[in-house]
């Protein structure tokens, strides 16, 4: 009984083990059979991937063996090419053209564009920008990178307007005569040339090849199989049950693939593609290779998609080989095609399917390895695509931001070994060819992103049309040449001919410029007859100046840090900028400047601050320089080494000074005066660091506001030069125009205050700002305030309040004029402006002594009695003060006191008739006269008093003797006596009238050489002719 039991035992478990042992393989068997097939019904972004990416015959054939994606295939095609009924059938009706091309195409287009993104390229709907062009660096028997030895080009322009063998590059298939289109509507295919590294063609065959025998092996096995080792699941032994799984298979699985590559194909041959080759060539003995070069700006797409900067350059140990483009041209017929290869692979996956399910599972995976190794195989030749580290931006995406262009102009000299800036750092001085070839580049590179002026004979198509806002500094470069033309209009006299006019000005705000060849070609164009007149600048130039500055002030190595982000860092535009309006030698700093400085900013417009500056006699100073506080003292400051590594601390501790023409002026008096002093040797065996004083303000503008100011000031001066080189008459030697109001002398120029208002209205600057920077420019060494400079305007004005019966303010402008020529003397370099500046002190205390006269002649006003006693009075006290002239001043105080003293006799005797206190000197002459004729000055002076408007005779009346003034004026130019001479004038006196003998007063200058004379009665109408 218990033997019984346990064979009935083991049996039930035999056959449940055997029962679990079938369901086991029937499970696995399906599981097998079903999953590698459904398995190549998905993988849609591998798919979408290598379809996107697929441009050959042989592309198409890889994807069909051992297929994957196989619905995704089938909706692709129905996108790109299908029929609007077969859209509508999968849900695609409404879908545009463009994002299909976008998502499946290798083209691009105007509405689909490809963008680097952080190690990766992104293809996105829009009209993006970015330059794809060929540099040619210099040639290597070139000693110097000169202008012209290299060239850029946007790369489609390049191939269209050169042949091979001019240039590395021919046509690799379609024909030659056919043109590329142009590259503002062709944006660059980054997939094709930069994102996937091709492979060679021998591994394409390869894996075709081993894909083809893996496929048909698969088919082989299946007919194997089932007809030879009887993997057939049909428990029915007839001839039909046997053969239609393997058949089915067999058929279902060819018409599938050949579905599938039609599919592929469709997708890939609506897009044309142009390919040229590369040839290596040799020009007089030296390799000359062109590089392909990529840059993206930073740009926001789709709203809110942003995209960082991005520069790829082709390697020079691996070039591109081949330059692919690829544009759409879809075939009408393909829409027919698609009616054929879309149910070719769903009747072929069917037939496929159901051929799987009626064999063993071994079948389904030698399928499904096929698929997978052929998978593994396709990513294979897509796996080398572009790196992290080819983004030459990678390290500074902010920093560079807008100044892409910038960066790339002084990045291109150092992709060759032939350039010099490869070998130089960043503290050695450039040399004049390299400076000039960062220019023609950057010009070169404002043309190809859409800045181009009248000077360049350009099309749309040969340049892409950037916005302004990608380039930062564009719209300011813009502001600077309308602001240059304007002034051009102002400072050329309006009756010079129409000429171009060239100057030129220094190197601009670049770190070590070179100290000779490095001047700025400038050149002012006149507009055709045809226009409304004016004057054009190359505003590209323009562009390409102020873009070098800003970037080489950006990337100074003191103000870049690199924090915990691992990126680049400037801190350029937060260092503090001051601005320099007035510099003399520290030596002799005597006084305050701030009085002679509100003369032109007004007392209170701004309030300066006094520095000064540690810096070498024969050295250079502009935007570029750093400055830190010198331990010397407060308000002393020490040049920053170029190599000093500062980082983010540089806007605390350090600031950069602008406007430094008045500096520049007062060393190359100080290099003028030791070449004097000293011999050569002696020169440079000396110190070279000198103390500058210097008045300064804050600038509250930024950073590139300060650059576009400071270059158009330096336009400005290098205009105003060139215009006096060439003899062309200009209007800036306007005379100044002088107003006393409220106690205070300001001047003004009717020339630089046009120029302020040019300034401002190009949004250069607010209107302080405008003269804060151009008037220190326009100054002499010494100033628009020398005294020279100063003197006729304030004469003239003084005259003009007199006249008036404004005697205050006729006395400010000459106390005022008086007080700076004291102090003016003090500081005077040479010993001929030590003369100059003596002699103007002597006219000025000679005008003030005619100002308090003219008061005291007015006896009847009790008011200006006084007022011209008082004067008088301080003067007698001022001079005690003077160190020069004190004996000419002396003689003019002497003079004038003592006309006071005859006219305070005169009033205590109650004497009216003055013609009879003289006496001795003979009958019928003019007691005015008699004092002239004896040189008697003083009472010439006196006699001045009581003269009146009526005395004189009506000019060109001939009959002398009737007139006993008449002799008056001639004898007065005889004896150089310019304040007598100006009174006469004043009250009537003919300007040609003659003396007895018959002489002019200005017969009289002219012999006797009274310069001064001569100009006073010029200026009032004298003629010059028979002047003898």
């Amino acid at each position: 009984m218990a033997s019984r039991r346990l064979f009935i035992s083991w049996t039930l478990t035999f056959v449940g083990v055997n029962a679990a042992e079938d369901s086991l393989s029937d499970f696995s068997n399906d599981l097998a059979t079903d999953l590698g097939t459904l398995l190549a019904l998905f993988g849609e972004p591998m798919t979408k991937q290598y379809l996107s990416e697929s441009t050959t015959y042989l592309d198409y054939f890889i994807f069909a063996m051992g297929p994957i994606g196989i619905l995704t295939a089938i909706v692709s095609a129905i996108r790109v090419c299908g029929h609007s009924s077969l859209r509508a059938f999968v849900g695609r009706s409404r879908e545009g053209n463009g994002v299909v091309e976008a998502e499946l195409c290798t083209s691009t287009s105007r509405d689909v564009c490809e963008l680097f993104n952080r190690g990766g390229i992104t293809r996105v709907l829009g009209r993006p920008k970015i330059l794809e062009f060929v540099y040619l660096p210099p040639s290597e028997n070139q000693i110097d990178s000169t202008i012209g030895n290299s060239r850029i080009y946007l790369f489609r322009d390049y191939l269209n307007q050169f042949r091979y063998p001019k240039i590395d590059w021919t046509k690799a298939n379609g024909p030659g005569w056919k043109r590329l289109g142009p590259s503002a509507l062709n944006p660059p295919n980054l997939s094709l040339n930069v994102g996937i590294v091709r492979q060679g063609g021998w591994k394409y065959v390869s894996v075709a090849l081993l894909g083809f025998l893996l496929q048909a092996g698969v088919l082989f096995l299946a007919g194997i199989g089932v007809w030879v080792l009887d993997w057939n699941l049909s428990e029915r032994d007839d001839s039909a049950s046997r053969n239609y799984a393997p058949t089915m298979f067999i058929v279902g699985t060819t018409v599938m693939c050949s579905g599938l590559w039609a599919c592929a194909a469709l997708i890939g041959q609506t897009t044309e593609e142009t390919q040229y080759k590369r040839y290596k060539r040799k020009t007089g003995g030296h390799r000359r290779t062109s590089q392909l070069i990529w840059l993206q700006p930073n740009q926001v797409m789709g709203g809110d998609q942003s995209f960082d900067p991005f520069a790829f350059f082709e390697k020079a140990d691996e070039p591109l080989q081949t330059w692919t483009s690829s544009k759409r041209n879809m075939d009408e017929k393909f829409e027919l095609y698609t009616f054929l290869a879309v149910p070719a692979v769903l009747i072929g996956y069917i037939m496929h399917f159901i051929g799987l399910r009626g064999m063993k599972a071994w079948v389904s995976l030698a399928q499904l390895g096929t698929t997978v190794v052929m998978s593994l195989l396709r990513g294979l030749l897509r796996m080398k695509r572009l790196r992290k580290n080819d983004n030459k931006l990678a390290d500074k995406p902010e920093m560079v931001l807008g100044f892409e262009l910038d960066w790339l102009a002084f990045e291109l000299p150092k992709t060759t070994s032939t350039s010099t800036a490869k070998k130089k750092d960043h503290n050695q001085r450039l040399q004049p060819g390299d400076y000039q070839q960062l220019l023609y580049l950057r010009r070169r590179l404002a043309h190809l992103t859409g800045h181009v002026s009248k000077f360049d004979a350009m099309i749309d198509v040969d340049y892409q049309r950037w916005a302004d806002s990608y380039v930062v500094v564009r719209h300011r470069a813009k502001s600077v040449a309308a602001a240059l033309c304007a002034a051009a209009e102002i400072l050329i006299h309006k009756d010079q001919p129409r000429n171009d006019i060239f100057f030129s000005i220094p190197a601009f705000s670049v770190p070590n410029p070179p100290s000779r060849g490095s001047d700025i070609k400038i050149a002012l164009k006149a507009q055709d007859t045809s226009s409304a007149g004016g004057w054009t600048v190359d505003s590209p130039q323009i562009e390409a100046i102020l873009g070098l500055a800003m970037w080489s002030l950006m990337s100074d190595a003191r103000v870049v840090s690199e924090p915990d982000s691992n990126f680049k860092m400037s801190v350029a535009k937060d260092i503090r900028t001051w601005r320099i309006i007035f510099a003399k030698p520290q030596q002799r700093i005597e006084r305050g400047m701030q009085d002679e400085l509100s003369l032109w900013f007004g007392p209170n417009a701004t309030q300066f601050t006094q520095s000064t500056l540690r810096v070498d006699r024969n050295g250079s100073y502009s935007l570029y320089d750093l400055w830190t506080a010198s331990s010397g003292g407060t308000g002393s400051w020490d040049p920053v080494a170029s190599g000093a590594q500062i980082g983010a601390r540089a806007s605390y501790i350090l600031h950069r000074s602008c406007g430094w023409i008045p500096v520049m002026a007062t060393l190359r008096a100080l290099r003028e005066k030791a070449s004097m002093d000293c011999s050569e040797p002696e020169i440079h065996a000396r110190e070279t660091t000198v103390e500058i004083s210097a008045q300064i303000v804050k600038s509250d503008d930024s950073l590139l506001d300060v650059c576009a100011q400071e270059l158009f000031t330096a336009l400005v001066v290098g205009l105003k030069d060139g215009l006096h080189e060439t003899g062309l008459r200009s209007d800036f030697e306007d005379k100044l125009s002088v107003t006393a109001d409220d106690n205070h002398v300001r001047l003004q120029i009717p020339v630089i205050s046009t120029l302020a208002k040019t300034f401002e209205d190009a949004g250069l600057g607010t209107h302080s700002t405008s003269f804060l920077c151009i008037i220190p420019a326009l100054k002499s060494p010494f100033g628009l305030g020398d005294p020279k400079a100063m003197f006729p305007a304030l004469i003239k004005r003084a005259t003009e309040y007199r006249q008036a019966s404004d005697w205050p303010k006729a006395e400010l402008l000459l106390n005022y004029l008086l007080s700076y020529i004291v102090a003016s003397c003090r500081e005077c370099v040479s010993i001929s402006d030590t003369k100059v500046v003596g002699y103007l002190l002597v006219r000025t205390f000679r005008a003030m002594g005619e100002l308090y006269r003219w008061s005291l002649a007015q006896s009847s006003d009790n008011t200006r009695v006084a007022f011209g006693k008082r004067g008088l009075n301080q003067m007698h006290e001022m001079r005690r003060r003077f160190r020069q002239e004190t004996q000419q001043i002396l003689k003019i105080m002497t003079t004038y006191r003592g006309v006071a003293d005859d006219l305070d006799g005169l009033a205590e005797r109650n004497e009216r008739e003055p013609f009879s206190n003289i006496t001795g000197w003979g009958s019928g002459k003019h007691p005015l006269v008699q004092a002239i004729m004896v040189r008697d000055r003083r009472k010439a002076l006196f006699q001045l008093c009581f003269l009146k408007l009526g005395d004189f005779s009506p000019a060109g009346v001939t009959w002398v003797k009737s007139d006993p003034l008449a002799d008056a004026l001639p004898l007065a130019a005889r004896n150089d006596w310019e304040e007598v001479v100006s009174a006469l004038l004043e009250m009537g006196a003919d300007p040609n009238g003659r003396d007895g003998e018959g002489r002019s007063a200005v017969s009289y200058c002219r012999e006797l050489g009274n310069e001064l004379c001569l100009e006073i009665l010029m200026a009032n109408g004298a003629s010059d002719e028979d002047s003898t």
